[in-house]
């Protein structure tokens, strides 16, 4: 018998089979004891039967959508032992792909980032000791939001990149059919406040002698540490230096656009002070790198960040916490405020390709290297950090540079 089967017919008493018109093949079969729903269809050209769900327990239309999940796979000559088979195995897959695997899948295809150092760090300190070992399938926003907690307490800078970071590795792992969803993405990131640390003249002074006196902080970490406030250069480009790089003939120090964060090459020329922090290290060291690590590679970003933050209570700076990138600040600042350097010769000074010296017509302008001028400009600096660290009166030689052109 052949009609279309409703909730209605569910409750018909005499015994029997019905045939569905909405969906061929599906059927109910209405026997003494029970009522099941069925569908028969061809799998690989042999006629198949298969119950679908009792009637007292199965919704109609749940044992519809699984009769069509049934002629669906049929159609491709899948059977539907097989079709569980194959669930049951994606099901295990999915619960043996942890968070960890899919990571280590994600890195993989961005081992030439320059930041993949510092990407890998991240994963091997904050995260994957914590949600590693999970299912990527079974994080959940709470999960996350835990692992954020301590380091969002301590540095909401430091929380959002770690955020970052997941929301990007399960954002690879949506496109790649892991997870249903990316839950990072609900996550807001904490607010940021604007850091305008910049160290006074005591501070300076703090700063460069207990580097020399009372930190235990190895040499190379000691002059790095000084050199990024002599030069005003990134803690990437500091500790990525090598001698290959160095002009002692014109005093000149040539970064590579590979190691600068816009990708610019950047000439910095190197004041007297400069100069002597790395004739010390040429004593110290021999090998590729001046400001060597362990072996023959550099010393980390990392242990530059984390030598400062451990010799800040030595140093009991009054103004607080500070961290490598406010020497830098600290540079920019006493050369436009102190020493009266014109901005847009401190701007190529530190490569910056914004704002508004570098927009417009001024943008033209600023595309000269200004070299003498950043050599003054250096060189004044290093004069000014000499008087404040000494508490001698800068040498003859120091050139004036307000209004320089």
């Amino acid at each position: 018998m052949r009609q279309k089967i409703t909730e209605k017919t569910l409750t018909r008493k005499a015994p029997g089979e019905i045939w569905d018109e909405y969906l061929p093949g599906f059927g109910l079969r209405i026997g003494k004891a029970k009522r099941t729903f069925f569908v028969m269809t061809r799998v690989n050209g042999k006629q198949r039967r298969f119950t679908v769900g009792n009637a007292a327990i199965t919704k109609l239309v749940d044992a519809r959508e699984k009769a069509r999940d049934i002629l669906r796979d049929a159609a491709k000559g899948v059977a539907p032992e097989e079709a569980e088979r194959a669930a049951v195995r994606a099901a295990a897959r999915i619960r043996a792909r942890t968070f960890r695997a899919v990571a280590e899948e994600y890195m993989g295809d961005r081992v030439d980032l320059r930041s993949y150092g510092e990407m890998q760090r991240k994963l091997d300190v904050d995260v994957l000791p914590v949600i590693g070992d999970m299912a990527v399938a079974k994080i959940d926003r709470a999960d996350i939001r835990e692992l954020l907690r301590d380091k969002a307490a301590t540095s909401p800078v430091a929380s959002n990149r770690l955020l970052s970071l997941i929301r990007s590795i399960l954002r690879f792992a949506y496109k790649e059919d892991y997870v249903q969803a990316n839950v990072a993405d609900a996550i807001d990131p904490k607010p940021e406040a604007s850091r305008d640390r910049v160290l006074t003249h005591p501070e300076i002074k703090l700063f460069w002698n207990t580097l020399d006196n009372g930190t235990g902080l190895d040499p190379a970490t000691r002059h790095c540490l000084k050199f990024l406030l002599v030069t005003g250069v990134r803690r990437a480009e500091a500790t990525g230096a090598k001698w290959s790089e160095f002009n002692f003939i014109t005093d000149q120090w040539v970064i590579p656009g590979d190691r600068t964060k816009n990708s610019y090459p950047l000439i910095v020329p190197l004041s007297l002070l400069a100069l002597d922090l790395l004739y010390d290290m040429a004593e110290l060291v021999r090998g590729e790198y001046v400001f060597p690590g362990n072996g023959d590679s550099p010393v980390s970003v990392h242990s530059i960040s984390q030598a400062m933050k451990r010799s800040l209570p030595k140093m009991n700076l009054p103004g607080g916490r500070a961290v490598p990138h406010d020497l830098r600040r600290t540079l920019v600042t006493e050369m436009n405020e102190t020493l009266g350097i014109e901005p847009h010769v401190v701007v190529a000074l530190v490569n910056h390709v914004s704002g508004a010296a570098r927009r417009g017509v001024a943008g033209t302008y600023n595309r000269a290297l200004y070299l003498e001028q950043r050599r003054l400009a250096m060189e004044a600096w290093g004069n000014l950090l000499t008087e404040i660290v000494t508490g001698k009166a800068a040498p003859s030689n120091v050139v004036d540079l307000r209004g320089t052109k």
